[in-house]
Order: structure tokens, then sequence, then C-alpha cells
């Protein structure tokens, strides 16, 4: 049985598009801070690393709702963002590796 723990090597980040009949937007949250970080609050899409026991689909749908509330909305695949360098070390490597408890060196998002 697969467990149901983080993998911090893949990850889904969720763009929820809105109109209000003027402007579009995007919904982001607060990227959380961890212990050590001495950076303000971020934001950030709504993402998170898959759990070992889920497809890509349920974890959108769960990394959503979770960070959001947002259910039963319809999500397309976008995008998967997998080069080497698009993490810069000091900051977003360092945070997931913060986050995840696990010397991560690459992570590899679908959006």
């Amino acid at each position: 049985m697969m467990q149901n723990r983080l993998n911090p090597h893949i990850s889904v980040d969720c763009a929820v598009f809105g109109f209000d009949f003027r402007q579009w937007g995007v919904l982001l949250v607060k990227r959380p801070m961890v212990d050590g970080d001495p950076r303000p609050c971020k934001l950030k899409l709504h993402g998170s690393p898959i759990t070992e026991a889920e497809d890509l689909d349920h974890s959108a749908y769960r990394t959503l709702c979770e960070l959001s509330g947002l259910e039963h909305i319809f999500l397309k695949l976008f995008a998967v963002f997998s080069s080497p360098e698009r993490l810069q070390p000091h900051t977003d490597l360092e945070w997931l590796r913060r986050m995840s408890g696990v010397q991560v060196e690459r992570m590899v998002t679908v959006t």
C-alpha cells in the first residue's frame, strides 16, 4: 500500500483566473513562513507537492480545496515546468527544503 507522504520532487500549481467585467485576475495565496526565514510573506499560486498515493488530477483538486476552499471547479493542464535551474537556490529551493524536510535539488511542476 502506498503511503500518503509528500513527494518533494513533483508539484502541482493551480492558476485560477477570474474576470470582474473590467480586468482579469489570478487567485494567489501567501506562501507559508518557515522557521528561520527572514523574508516577508510572498504571494504564490495555489500549489503543493503531490503525495505518493495520488495522481496529478487528484493532487490539483486536493491542493486547490485545501488552500482556497474551492471545489468542483474546471481544471485543465496548462504546462509542465521542468528546467533544473528554475528554482532560485537561496530563496525558492531553501524554502522548499525547509517545508519538506528533504534536501531537494529540483522540482518539476505541473500547472
